[in-house]
């Protein structure tokens, strides 16, 4: 994480990630994270197989492309042995364990809010996007045209 590789492509991934959500032809998402409570998180596809993530604590701020990778058929096999691929039919459906689909990073990036500024454009870009995602999965663009129609039919 954070090679120039990665800063680099993750940069020019931002750029198009904040004008694409500028344009409202992609809509984020937010996503809780269990194991961390004040992590922020936002999640939006880019094709079947990818997604991009961008997230923020208190202390530090990330993004990432990620691929999700199905599980094998070796893997579907075992999780459900020694019952094939079908449980007989007095086990419930939903005691199988759910199938997990693993998560590939092609690029990510962590930068720390203190030292975060001194990477220029990257960080600052992270953390438009960041804002941006944020007013995408708030839906804030639409109710600020709301209030502005409300007040236009005030003022006549």
């Amino acid at each position: 994480m954070n090679t120039s590789y990665d800063i680099t492509e993750s940069s020019i991934l931002i750029a198009k990630l904040i004008r694409l959500t500028r344009d409202a032809k992609i809509e984020w998402e937010q996503r809780k994270s269990a194991a961390f409570p004040g992590m922020i998180r936002y999640q939006t596809p880019i094709d079947e197989d990818s997604e991009a993530l961008v997230w923020s604590t208190s202390k530090e701020a990330g993004f990432r492309i990620f691929e999700k990778v199905p599980p094998s058929p070796l893997a579907r096999s075992s999780w459900n042995a020694p019952f094939g691929l079908n449980p007989p039919m007095n086990v419930p459906a939903d005691s199988a364990p759910l199938l997990h689909i693993a998560e590939r990073d092609l690029v990510a990036i962590t930068f720390d809010h203190i030292n975060g500024p001194s990477q220029g454009e990257s960080y600052v870009n992270l953390m438009i996007l960041l804002e941006l995602a944020r007013r995408s999965s708030d839906k804030i663009e639409p109710k600020i045209d709301r209030v502005k129609q409300f007040l236009d039919k005030l003022a006549v």
